[in-house]
């Protein structure tokens, strides 16, 4: 937001661009003072949009492998922790992709020393 404004100054005073200097101060307000209510609408929104993929997917699958059938309903409990327990949510996820990304690195330091 804050970086937007910055830009939009510039935009006014160096390249005498009024149009884009306005807008670009006008999002870094809107930016600025409804943050929180924008990334809650795009968690309800990335939440939304697993579960439909997660029906449509399920839907157009033929196949009747484990993966077809874990992987839509894996996308539609995400989704609709996304939707109802946003930030607890958001945790966990960071939390299980750190995990995820120390152990990745393990096995490449290990696999690296046993050659």
């Amino acid at each position: 937001g804050v970086l937007l404004i910055a830009l939009g100054v510039i935009d006014i005073i160096e390249n005498k661009n009024l149009t884009q200097g306005v807008l670009e101060i006008s999002f870094g307000a809107i930016i600025i003072l409804f943050g929180w209510l924008i990334t809650t609408v795009a968690l309800i929104i990335l939440g939304a949009l697993l579960i439909a993929k997660a029906v449509l997917y399920f839907l157009t699958t033929s196949q009747a492998s484990f993966n077809s059938i874990i992987e839509p309903i894996l996308c539609v409990v995400v989704g609709m922790l996304l939707i109802i327990a946003r930030w607890t949510a958001l945790d966990v996820m960071c939390i299980i992709t750190g995990v995820l990304l120390l152990l990745n690195s393990l096995f490449v330091v290990f696999e690296k020393y046993s050659q």
